[in-house]
């Protein structure tokens, strides 16, 4: 290993693109080599004196389900998703102080937004699970939205729109003075909706299993997903949502809040998306150990967000990174 710049550079390093592993040589609770394959029906066994599953939250169980289903019976308990919903749509006189707090900002290059989440002490009180609230302001499609024009079309271009569709040089010089003082994207005229997206908590009924009836390129099978969501993620849903608009209220001014209708004769359940946040299936404490090795193996480890007990209210990426260091950190001292 050699530190150049700081980073750390690994050597006798051998990077696999396009390559799936298919079968597994395992001796009692051992797994002493893996199989791998491409599309050309190229194959190559390797020697594995550890393994790490490090692929998608819904890949690690897949494998595992395909591998490892004796190491634990709780494999594929769990899926979980991070629940979201658009709560309904907020109308306010004077919108410019809500988008300087909570609309898209850019600065040094980067977007980032700002979320509201209820304190640790009111989902305490209110006995709820965790939620992080966001407000989104869209232009309707029938309206100019300059910041959109102005990354379509050429400054010449731009400014014979605007004089062709009688744009107010005030909102022209509003939205420039917003981007360059508050490093804000503001949009004149747009609508704004609240999103909540929710914690789930472990559930023995939300699985991942395989589907045998249906294989992949590599006659694997494919996994069928359960996604359930309990009575928990609703109840901190509608509490979450009115201190939410209780909040701006009282630090906003007068606003109206119409919340998104829903079918009376669909469950609430089935209105709430998910947002492509797999997690579970391979639990810490039920499929693998605190040091993320699996039950019953020496020598392999699932350092995905499958592990996660919780899916917590926001994106598991970090999480799931500081979970691998970990694992590498402690089975490689």
């Amino acid at each position: 290993m050699q530190l150049l710049g700081g980073i750390q550079i690994f050597e006798h390093v051998d990077l696999l693109y396009n390559a799936h592993c298919t079968q597994i040589q395992k001796k009692e609770s051992v797994c002493e080599a893996i199989q791998i394959e491409n599309s050309n029906n190229y194959k190559l066994w390797i020697c594995s004196p550890q393994l790490y599953l490090a692929n998608g939250g819904i890949e690690s169980v897949r494998f595992l389900l395909l591998h490892f289903p004796e190491s634990s019976k709780h494999i594929g308990m769990g899926f979980m998703e991070h629940p979201c919903k658009n709560l309904g749509e907020i109308s306010i006189k004077n919108d410019i102080e809500l988008q300087r707090c909570f609309g898209t900002k850019i600065k040094n290059q980067h977007k980032y937004g700002i979320r509201l989440t209820p304190t640790a002490a009111f989902n305490t009180n209110k006995k709820i699970i965790n939620g992080s609230y966001s407000l989104m302001f869209e232009t309707p499609d029938e309206e100019f939205d300059i910041y959109r024009e102005a990354k379509q079309f050429s400054k010449l271009k731009l400014l014979i729109k605007l004089v062709k569709l009688q744009i107010s040089p005030f909102t022209l010089a509003r939205t420039i003075f917003e981007l360059i003082k508050h490093y804000t994207i503001y949009r004149p005229k747009a609508k704004t909706t609240l999103i909540v997206m929710l914690e789930q908590i472990w559930s023995a009924n939300s699985t991942l299993s395989l589907n045998n009836n249906e294989v992949d390129c590599f006659d694997q099978p494919i996994i069928e997903v359960n996604w359930q969501i309990d009575d928990s993620t609703i109840k901190a849903m509608e509490a979450g949502c009115f201190e939410v608009v209780k909040y701006l209220r009282q630090n906003f001014g007068p606003l109206e809040f119409k919340p998104t209708a829903i079918n009376q004769n669909v469950n609430i359940k089935e209105s709430l998306s998910p947002v492509n946040h797999h997690m579970g299936g391979a639990s810490i404490g039920l499929v693998v150990d605190n040091r993320l090795k699996l039950m019953n193996f020496n020598n392999v480890y699932v350092c995905s967000s499958s592990v996660f007990p919780s899916s917590s209210h926001s994106n598991p990426t970090l999480t799931t990174l500081a979970l691998v260091s970990r694992a590498i950190s402690l089975n490689n001292p």
